[in-house]
């Protein structure tokens, strides 16, 4: 687009110059109109010629950055010290191509995910992660990342390089402060851990979300979290049912007092019972039921009236 109107612009101009477009140029003497000659179509091809050579080596540029992008003018020949100088730019973009470069870096979330490899827990028993986050970079940061890791090189170039040699460093930094079982136990601390070392090795440039370690637990770990596991379970149980069987005792003590004390309510009642009659029975009262109860007649044996009994002793 930008050749194309350096091309018109040299053609009119360059044209004006050398009287291409002056048609007094093409009248006859009676001012009637006239098929150009050699030396007026000799410099119409020069002009055409010209302009297309101009269009094509003019080293003017323009470019424009997205939306979701963080533009990048770099300056080809640098400071003082040869550093290249980076300015971050967005819109419409008119450059020098022959002195300066223009790159566009996405600020969106990227994904990046890696195949296993082994890093060492506390204590030196390996496991294998394979770990994947998000990463996206912080706009402000777009021409020190430049300047100091790709120097014209391509930005997913990173996820091979420096994303990949800091993930590995923070998953070992993360995994030597467990041992490999508290690792598995305590998932969400460790996967915690993680994050935040990858976040100390990658904050300058990136934010990280979405971070999951990818922990792959040995065969051989896997028998001794389940033992390990079912201890526990059974050790809990049997701490319930201790529990339980105390409740159910102390439910049976209260039950025998309660049965005890009722036993001694009764007994007493009983014994004031008897008390009381026995208070009622006077002397007088035994003697009038005796006679109340007696029809007036005396005892008689087989023997008859009026005869003896001679008992032997």
């Amino acid at each position: 687009m930008i050749s194309l109107l350096f091309f018109i612009a040299g053609f009119l101009i360059l044209g004006s110059i050398m009287g291409v477009f002056n048609f007094e140029n093409y009248k006859g003497k009676y001012k009637d109109f006239n098929p150009p000659n050699s030396k007026q179509v000799i410099k119409a091809v020069v002009v055409l010629a010209v302009s297309i050579v101009f269009s094509i080596i003019q080293p003017i540029e323009i470019q424009r950055i997205d939306a979701g992008n963080v533009g990048l003018k770099i300056d080809r020949i640098g400071n003082e010290k040869g550093i290249p100088v980076a300015r971050q730019v967005k819109g419409w973009v008119f450059y020098n191509s022959w002195t300066t470069d223009v790159v566009e870096y996405s600020i969106r979330q990227n994904h990046v995910s890696y195949k296993g490899f082994s890093v060492t827990t506390k204590g030196g028993f390996p496991i294998t992660v394979s770990p994947s986050f998000n990463y996206a970079l912080k706009p402000e940061k777009a021409a020190d990342l430049y300047v100091n890791l790709l120097k014209g090189g391509n930005f997913s170039s990173l996820e091979n390089n420096f994303l990949s040699t800091a993930t590995i460093l923070a998953l070992n930094n993360a995994s030597n402060k467990y041992t490999i079982d508290s690792i598995f136990n305590n998932k969400e601390r460790y996967n915690m851990a993680v994050a935040d070392e990858l976040n100390k090795e990658l904050v300058l440039y990136f934010i990280v979300t979405q971070i999951n370690p990818g922990t792959i637990p040995p065969p051989e770990l896997s028998q001794v979290i389940k033992a390990k596991t079912e201890t526990i379970q059974r050790a809990q149980q049997a701490e319930l049912d201790k529990i339980t069987a105390q409740a159910e005792a102390e439910t049976k003590i209260a039950t025998a007092k309660g049965d005890s004390a009722s036993l001694v309510i009764a007994a007493k009642a009983a014994a004031e019972a008897i008390k009381l009659k026995q208070s009622q029975l006077t002397p007088e009262y035994i003697e009038f039921i005796k006679w109340s109860l007696w029809d007036g007649k005396l005892p008689t044996t087989t023997l008859g009236s009026g005869t003896n009994v001679l008992l032997n002793r």
